[in-house]
């Protein structure tokens, strides 16, 4: 992610307030790459949220599992 982190966070701290009881659900589907700090932006967000993850191949799931440890992730395949 990259230069896209403080774009997430900025994102993030725009949307975080207005959620409410919404369910917040992250699609990683498609994602090639992930750094360590896209990584704790993404297990920041889920801690708060108790989002929901989807991931479909082995490499998003894997970033899934890194991200969400004993949170329950949800893959499509």
């Amino acid at each position: 992610m990259g230069a896209c982190v403080p774009e997430l966070e900025r994102f993030w701290n725009t949307l975080a307030p207005s959620m409410g009881m919404k369910k917040l659900c992250l699609d990683i589907r498609g994602v090639a790459y992930l750094d360590g700090k896209g990584k704790q932006v993404l297990k920041d967000i889920l801690t708060a949220t108790g989002a929901e993850i989807r991931a479909d191949s082995l490499l998003t799931k894997q970033f899934a599992g890194e991200i969400a440890q004993k949170i329950c992730v949800s893959t499509e395949d």
